[in-house]
């Protein structure tokens, strides 16, 4: 293997918002995942009450898609195949994510599955074989089914609500985003049909991809535009009620009276103009088109809505539908991406004159390509080193930022990020050289820091014949003890082995690529490489490393699609083959054919995949003597064919003996330059493309007289916060990813402001499950300010200042919150959480039911509950989680107090309780009594006899319960 000790191989993580990969208008709410949010409502006529609850939401961790970068249509549901943990199977054995985005599992009883051939009075045209879901974290408490017919890919998804509605999804083809060369291969189920108990329907209508309008020529003749598929119409208002769904094909076609109708630019966007019922089968196709691969097949976007129209259609309007509704879209488009900065609402009177509101008005941050020459930095971490191969930036403690790594034989020193306490604001800095503890000194033939489990964390990995294993780093920055692998692949040593993410969990396999095919073993996390798999590649014609020396082969998100993609890059073009999963290739896609380089003098050496601007798609930089050549990816599609030039620094030549590199020094999701020169004195510069992570959106104004501004922040610098206040806090989320950290909100008319500030702490990210699980304690400060001081002294508002601690799955972070909870000593104590001992099968079947209840501290109440795992394949929620609550009107000594306790609850009502237990009582009565729980033993248990367990008296360790009982909740 051809990993060598200068090499690093880099994590799979998420990525921050802003990238392609990766919402009347009401602000959402941050809450525990930093994220800013945006909802814009449809045109959407109210009808008998049963209507479409659509609305477009942007969310500032959101990618792209066919509203652009950010937005995406929140309502109707799907259901799909998890790709996170790998490309799927499409096998019965997949996991599935159920229409709230939680892992579904199979539910207990031997009645499951079973097979049926009638639904209610009507027989079905086939036998179906039903099998009934949970999802792992229950919240709507619906019966979810999986239903099979004879052939393969002949499955849909009936799900029955808690409030008596029946969806459907995926019965028609039309509602199914599949393989299109094999249809069985089934990824997304969408919602195609809705039914109340009273009749009443709502049908969800899409059109697929039909690569109308695209020019086949070149890459794009080579990609697959048949998968996708977009919201074409949502009919609602059927004349006549009819309880059983229409898609079982039995009863007549339906009336409708109201149709909402997604326009992607089909009928022109003239605002004076009123769009016809009729449109035209040509579409546009947006500028910047993009790919998703991580089915295991191309999911290309190629459209972008332009609009959405709402028409009527009764009898006293005419025969045809009359537009009454319309919302208009403004969006900013260029290759790189297409940002909304613009909705406008239209309504129509029966004679078709329009009438509108004022647009609203969106702003997002800008990235600007005008670098100036004189843009260089000091680089404050490198003096003192003068041998430059000896260093690399390197993140070894999994803190979303890199440090400086000097190693050379056994002598490893490490520079880790710092707050800069002297220059303030978001200033890093790095610390003193720290001599890493207990340095592997093992010989072996190959080794490698690599993050072996997903976790986010480097592990050193060795490898040699009869001996090989890792050492993984402690929070205490020491090495662990050696830990063995079961097997290694005795091709792991081959100078043509490479290690990158080919199965699609985020983890780095091992693979032999030749012409023709591909030898993978897939990473076992712990356990090492599994056994050899040999796929074959009739298709594609495979670059092999080592066999041209003029150009560089390698893996890199060339895409921008989340996947790690082949890449050869000789001194004319860029090539791709589209990694598909699993070994698997797409064909050739040259995304460049004419660089402006010479063969003779081209050196692959020199060149640099790295992402400037945080849209998730490497863009190619190449070093000449004098200067640096940027071409930037525009969406995956191609680079811009001029390119950027940046001048090096003053009398800097650049040789073989330079080092240049690129990573996120500054914390913010964008890569910075790193240049070092060692001669003739070794001098170190840095060289930051953008200040701030660009295309997140920083402003709204409704010109109505309301206006709020955003500010974001990244988190890694909300952990040099954290850390500089706790240095014994371990960092538990190893990527930077931007955080709403200002957000204000100015009322025009009267110049009053509101001024939200927030600070976030112990942020989790789950390796297991590649899922991020928010921040342990969020806080936020609330600033009003009146423009002209009006009244007296008592209407002044005081800042008000919210704390909140949530549970992230993480037992040591309720165990060592971030600052202290306020604490009333008078307030009953409720216990600590209690977490399930089937816990350790979260990374099997999906994580236990993880309640982020948050305990909320302020002058003027507190709000508390422990929280409680059980396991998600159980249907039941928060049953015997005790809850207080109590406001603060005047002194404490007089405030009253409620305790609630649900004892039981409906397995199939929406959650709704069973039994409850309510105590009030009107002021505080000396001190509290001490928590029982925390000394004896609290043993409760469902009907699969999972039981639960509580932290042991003055540990924080949980201790197991092995005696059994009758009753949910015994206390012994």
């Amino acid at each position: 293997m051809n990993q060598q000790l200068d090499v690093i191989t880099p994590s799979s993580l998420p990525k921050g918002g802003g990238t392609i990969q990766g919402m009347g208008e009401a602000l959402g709410k941050v809450g525990m995942t930093g994220q800013a949010g945006l909802t814009l409502p449809l045109p959407v006529s109210a009808g008998r009450g049963h209507a479409p609850s659509a609305v477009l939401a942007y969310g500032s961790g959101s990618g792209n898609g066919p509203f652009g970068l950010g937005w995406s249509l929140a309502g109707p549901w799907e259901i799909r195949r998890r790709t996170s943990l790998g490309v799927p199977r499409y096998q019965d054995d997949d996991l599935f994510l159920g229409p709230d985005g939680e892992v579904l599992v199979i539910a207990a009883g031997d009645d499951n599955p079973v097979t049926v051939s009638t639904y209610g009075d009507l027989t079905l045209d086939q036998s179906y074989t039903v099998t009934r879901y949970l999802p792992r974290i229950e919240s709507g408490f619906d019966r979810i089914e999986r239903w099979q017919g004879k052939d393969d890919g002949n499955d849909f998804w009936l799900v029955h609500g808690s409030d008596g509605q029946l969806h459907c999804a995926g019965k028609s083809v039309a509602a199914r985003v599949a393989d299109p060369a094999d249809a069985s291969r089934i990824a997304r189920w969408l919602l195609e049909e809705s039914v109340t108990p009273s009749g009443e329907h709502i049908s969800y209508q899409y059109r697929h991809e039909n690569a109308d309008g695209v020019t086949l020529s070149g890459a794009e003749a080579l990609r697959d535009h048949a998968a996708q598929c977009y919201p074409l119409q949502f009919q609602y208002g059927n004349t006549v009620p009819c309880v059983p769904l229409y898609a079982w094909g039995q009863g007549d076609p339906p009336v409708w009276l109201f149709t909402l109708v997604f326009d992607y630019g089909e009928r022109g966007t003239d605002g004076m103009t009123a769009p016809p019922w009729t449109a035209p089968d040509s579409w546009p196709v947006r500028q910047d088109p993009f790919s998703d691969y991580a089915c295991g097949f191309e999911l290309r976007t190629l459209r972008l809505c332009r609009q959405v129209l709402m028409f009527h259609q009764f009898a006293a309007l005419g025969t045809a539908p009359v537009l009454v509704g319309r919302l208009l879209f403004d969006h900013d488009e260029t290759p790189l991406c297409s940002q909304l900065v613009g909705a406008r609402h239209w309504a129509y009177d029966s004679r078709g004159t329009p009438l509108s509101l004022p647009p609203l008005d969106l702003g997002y941050a800008p990235f600007s390509t005008d670098w100036p020459a004189d843009g260089y930095q000091p680089f404050p971490a490198l003096p003192g080193l003068d041998e430059s191969p000896h260093y690399q930036l390197v993140d070894l403690y999994g803190e979303g930022l890199p440090g400086v790594l000097y190693r050379n034989g056994s002598d490893w020193r490490y520079r880790p990020p710092q707050r800069d306490a002297q220059s303030g604001g978001d200033a890093i800095a790095y610390g003193p050289w720290e001599s890493l503890p207990l340095v592997p000194t093992l010989q072996a033939d190959s080794m490698a820091l690599m993050d072996l489990n997903g976790d986010g964390r480097l592990d050193w990995l060795l490898a040699s014949p009869g001996l090989s294993g890792y050492f993984t780093l402690n929070p205490d920055h020491s090495w662990s003890g050696f830990v063995p692998f079961p097997a290694l692949p005795t091709e792991f040593h081959h100078p043509e082995a490479q290690l990158a993410d080919l199965i699609g969990a985020g983890l780095s396999d091992l693979a032999l690529i030749g012409p023709r095919s591909v030898r993978l073993y897939a990473n076992r996390r712990e356990a090492g490489f599994g056994p050899g798999e040999q796929v074959d590649c009739p298709d594609a014609t495979l670059p092999t490393i080592g066999h041209d020396p003029a150009a560089l082969v390698a893996f890199s998100d060339i895409l921008g699609s989340g996947q790690q993609h082949l890449v050869r890059i000789r001194h004319d073009r860029i090539e791709c083959w589209p990694n598909l999963g699993r070994g698997h290739f797409g064909a050739m896609l040259t995304l460049a054919d004419d660089l402006p380089f010479d063969a003779a003098s081209f050196n692959p050496a020199r060149v640099f995949l790295a992402d400037l601007d945080g849209s998730g798609a490497a863009d190619m930089i190449y070093a000449e003597s004098d200067q640096i050549r940027i071409f930037l990816n525009q969406s995956g599609n191609g680079f811009d064919s001029n390119g950027h030039t940046l001048p090096l620094p003053a009398g800097i030549r650049f040789d073989d003996l330079c080092h240049l590199a690129f990573a996120d020094v500054g914390g913010n999701g964008t890569a910075s330059l790193v240049l070092s020169v060692p001669h003739m004195t070794p001098q170190h510069w840095r060289y930051d493309f953008a200040a701030a992570k660009p295309y997140l959106l920083t402003s709204m104004n409704n010109n109505m007289g309301a206006g709020t501004t955003w500010s974001y922040r990244g988190s890694a610098q909300e952990w040099l916060d954290e850390k500089q206040a706790a240095p014994e806090h371990v960092c538990s989320l190893p990527f930077a990813m931007p955080l709403l950290s200002r957000m204000v909100s100015t009322d025009e008319i009267t110049g009053n402001t509101l001024t939200q500030q927030y600070h976030y702490r112990q942020g989790v990210y789950d390796g297991a499950c590649r899922e991020f699980r928010g921040f342990g304690f969020v806080q936020h400060l609330d600033t009003d300010a009146c423009a002209v001081p009006t009244g007296s002294d008592d209407d002044y508002s005081p800042p008000t200042l919210t704390r909140a601690w949530y549970h992230t799955g993480v037992q040591d972070a309720e165990d060592n919150p971030a600052d202290t909870p306020y604490a009333d000593p008078a307030l009953f104590a409720l216990g600590p959480s209690r977490f399930n001992r089937h816990r350790r099968r979260r990374r099997a079947a999906g994580a236990g039911c993880q309640y982020p209840v948050p305990a909320v501290a302020s002058p003027e109440g507190i709000a508390a509950a422990p929280g409680g795992l059980r396991p998600g394949w159980q249907c039941t929620g928060r049953g015997s989680v005790p809850c207080a609550d109590r406001p603060l009107p005047g002194p404490p000594a007089a405030a009253s107090q409620r305790h609630t306790a649900v004892r039981g609850r409906a397995a199939y009502a929406a959650g709704a309780a069973g039994r409850a237990l309510r105590a009030d009582r009107q002021r505080s009565a000396g001190a509290a009594a001490s928590d029982t729980a925390g000394r004896r033993v609290w043993r409760a248990h469902d009907s699969g006899r999972h039981q639960l367990r509580a932290p042991a008296a003055g540990r924080g360790r949980p201790v197991p319960v092995h005696a059994a009982g009758n009753a949910v909740g015994q206390q012994l």
